[in-house]
């Protein structure tokens, strides 16, 4: 009995298997599985045993007969069971597409680049996008910073503005030499309970790692007085208010709040500090972020800080009131006030308008666009806040609706930004329009007006940051229209830091000497204008110094950078104009233009100079070299240009500036000190080289057929090597008397013969043809006569290798 269930154990596969078949052959042949069912179960139990036994019949008991039988049948069920998930599964993937599929394929087709395109943003959204526990996690911090602030008691008595000592918290303005002015003032913390959410992630368009989340609290009207907007009193009652919140939230241990607490400078701007709040849950602190901004609670009138209006008294800067001081305009300073008085209104604007999740997918990829870039690094770059104000723009302008994709909209972002003016047209999103925008452009370089038709959200943004911007979404329209490669690459994936965007890099990072600079050299005008902001003061100073003295030598001088340990760091990216940069001679107004040639002479010192030139015209100019200089030493001209001109403005030395320019070559530079060779010139001399021995060959009259070009393949032709070599190959024989070369490498090419339909067809009649042709050439150049060259070459079944020198 055990050695009948042992076979009958090893022939269960068997049957198994052939009812899988037989059921695949009735998916083909369309018949009935139930009849095949009731066969199977009718054919008798012994006529699989016998041959399993060796040719002996044993009879099995029933029950053994009946267990085989219930085996079996599992086994059909179980098979029958996957035969209809196939069959399922067949019809679920040939069924007609559904109504919503079809939609989603004509969006496809109609909304954006390419299916691919779709799948990618799609992916990175989902990527980029806040997690549910992040988001639950705020909600539960603000509802405990809520109750916080309930426990928040008034301050005990006033305290002089120039008190800045806190305890655990260092105060985040200097103290101006002129404290007199402060002292009169006083400042008493009054209870604030409500705090308003703004900013992305209010608008859902935040993203990443960590997440800002923004939050505002309205300082009490009765903390002000009536004239506080006047010389820095409004920054430094809103700086005690934040610190004695700060000081108030270390204090506490009944709610888990903070973590850390500290102040950072918004948008890199060291007059308007806010307080950063991480975390204490270790979890969430490299998720969030919580910034406390802290403003007026609509205490001044609006139209006291349009641009024509003076709100610092020139007792700041050491001055004597004037009628001049009393009516010179502080346009930068009102702004600065008025960003906090509009800035909760400015908010409820942009949540009334951004209301579609494809605007708010589309804010967020042009987030990124702009990171992958750095646009948004630094002193008031072109940051998320301003692309999602421009989206505003656009829809209350019906240029973008809320039906679109957020592919249609990155694309006119682009297009319309691709053709803005902001430098020089009216922008403004007040309903009504207004006729003062031309005075703004006066005070500013960009504008755009908020809704108010007061405020420029872009007073502090550098009109070369602006076309800097404008010309990466021109280039943007371009990827998105070249078919042939995948633009999301290039647009969101690619990183482009700035050394990498920018030929030459100026940087001053000594604050002493910036100091110095503006104290001496800064217009008193300029002093008001930026009272308290230094950073701008020196920016505007240096920008507008540099840009003059390289004009069309220079695309853009764009700010990019503020260091972190100090506010007073300049650096400046500049992208050269490669037809202009190497100019030796500048060409200033004629002799006989009397005024310009005196501004000329004023703005180059004593580097201008009355010059006559071929054409036979007599004019100013600057000479920086001559025309037969080397291309390396023409490259170093913007460098003499700037670093001339701060020392002639500014008394700037060189020594206390860092130029990056050709840093590059110092690491290649060859061994020998005696050799002065740039990489351009290395390059350029093997063209010239290559360029000779190509007329040679061409002129070829022994070959079966003629060469028509000699095409270089190497990188070196490409000025692209970063170490071309030099002319030190060699041709010896060796003790055999072969001829060997001795060279560093070679420099690739290829041959181009005239066309003949004689090839063969077979690829190795190919191969020997092109090795006779390779004797046959190095024949000819052994032929060639010119006691002013030498061409050695030598053949192999490979290629051919040539000797040029003179």
């Amino acid at each position: 009995m055990k050695k009948f269930q042992q076979k009958k154990q090893k022939a269960k596969p068997k049957p198994i298997q052939v009812e899988e078949d037989l059921n695949d052959s009735m998916i083909e042949n369309g018949t009935d599985e139930d009849s095949n069912d009731e066969d199977m179960d009718a054919s008798p139990a012994g006529s699989d045993s016998g041959h399993e036994s060796g040719g002996r019949f044993v009879r099995a008991p029933a029950s053994s007969k009946e267990s085989a039988q219930a085996t079996k049948r599992k086994a059909l069920d179980r098979d029958q069971a996957e035969h209809q998930q196939k069959i399922k599964a067949m019809k679920q993937l040939y069924k007609p597409p559904t109504v919503e599929e079809i939609n989603r394929l004509k969006e496809t087709e109609n909304f954006y680049h390419s299916n691919l395109f779709r799948l990618q943003v799609e992916q990175m959204l989902g990527e980029v996008r806040v997690k549910a526990k992040v988001a639950s996690f705020v909600e539960r911090w603000l509802g405990d910073f809520r109750k916080f602030l309930r426990t928040v008691k008034d301050g005990e008595g006033e305290r002089g503005l120039d008190d800045v000592g806190y305890e655990g918290v260092r105060f985040p303005l200097e103290v101006p030499e002129n404290v007199e002015v402060l002292q009169k003032v006083k400042f008493q913390f009054l209870q604030q309970r409500i705090v308003h959410q703004i900013g992305a992630n209010k608008l859902g368009t935040d993203y990443g790692k960590p997440i800002v989340v923004d939050l505002l609290l309205e300082i009490p009207e009765r903390c002000f007085h009536k004239e506080d907007y006047l010389n820095m009193r409004y920054h430094f009652k809103r700086a005690h208010f934040l610190c004695h919140l700060a000081e108030r939230l270390l204090g506490q241990s009944k709610y888990e709040l903070a973590g850390q607490v500290g102040f950072v400078a918004l948008k890199g701007d060291s007059l308007k500090p806010v307080l950063e709040v991480t975390p204490s849950e270790e979890k969430f602190a490299g998720k969030v972020k919580f910034v406390i901004h802290a403003v007026a609670a609509e205490k001044f009138l609006l139209k006291r800080f349009v641009p024509e209006k003076n709100n610092v008294r020139p007792a700041m800067i050491g001055k004597e009131v004037t009628e001049e001081y009393k009516l010179c305009p502080t346009p930068h300073y009102n702004a600065s006030i008025l960003y906090d008085l509009r800035l909760l209104k400015n908010q409820e604007v942009l949540e009334s308008v951004v209301q579609s999740d494809h605007v708010r997918q589309a804010i967020i990829l042009l987030k990124v666009w702009i990171r992958q870039r750095q646009f948004n690094e630094g002193f008031y770059g072109f940051d998320g806040a301003l692309v999602t104000f421009f989206i505003a723009y656009l829809i209350q302008n019906r240029k973008i609706y809320n039906t679109m994709s957020s592919y249609q909209i990155i694309r006119l972002f682009w297009n319309q930004m691709a053709n803005s003016q902001w430098d020089t047209e009216e922008v403004t999103m007040e309903s009504t329009g207004t006729e003062s925008t031309k005075s703004y452009h006066q005070f500013y370089e960009v504008v755009f007006l908020d809704n108010s038709g007061l405020l420029n959200i872009c007073a502090n943004l550098s009109g070369e940051l602006y076309r800097r911007v404008k010309r990466e979404s021109a280039i943007a329209i371009q990827l998105l229209d070249d078919k042939k490669v995948n633009s999301f690459i290039p647009l969101f994936l690619n990183k482009y830091p700035v050394y990498t965007q920018y030929d030459h890099i100026l940087s001053i990072a000594k604050p002493e000497l910036i100091q110095n600079v503006l104290e001496s050299f800064g217009s008193d005008d300029d002093k008001l204008n930026y009272f308290g902001n230094p950073h701008g003061h020196f920016r505007k100073m240096i920008t507008q110094l540099v840009r003059r003295g390289l004009g069309p030598r220079a695309q853009f001088v764009v700010p990019i950078e503020v260091g972190e340990d100090s506010p007073l760091k300049l650096t400046l990216g500049i992208l050269l104009n490669p037809q202009e940069a190497f100019a030796a001679v500048d060409k200033g107004p004629e002799a006989i233009d009397k005024a310009a040639s005196e501004e000329f002479r004023n703005f180059w010192r004593g580097k201008a100079e009355l010059r006559r030139f071929k054409d036979g015209s007599i004019t100013e100019s600057c000479v920086w070299g001559s025309s037969g200089d080397p291309i390396g030493t023409k490259r170093s001209i913007c460098r003499k240009i700037v670093t001339y001109l701060l020392n002639a403005h500014f008394d700037i030395p060189v020594q206390k500036i860092t130029y990056a320019a050709h840093q590059f070559e110092v690491s290649v530079k060859p061994s020998d000190v005696q050799v002065h060779e740039t990489i351009e010139e290395r390059s350029l001399a093997c063209i010239r080289a290559f360029d000779a021995l190509s007329k040679i060959m061409k002129n070829l009259d022994s070959l079966p057929l003629t060469i028509n070009a000699l095409l270089g393949t190497d990188a070196v032709f490409r000025y692209s090597d970063p170490d071309p070599p030099r002319a030190t190959a060699r041709a010896l024989r060796d003790e055999r008397g072969q001829l060997r070369f001795r060279a560093k490498r070679a420099l690739n090419a290829t041959v181009q013969l005239e066309a003949s339909g004689k090839w063969p067809e077979q690829l190795e009649a190919i191969r020997r043809l092109k090795t006779a042709f390779y004797l046959k050439i190095a024949e000819a150049l052994r032929m060639y006569k010119d006691a002013s060259v030498k061409v050695v070459p030598q053949a192999s079944a490979q290629f051919l290798d040539v000797l040029y020198g003179k």
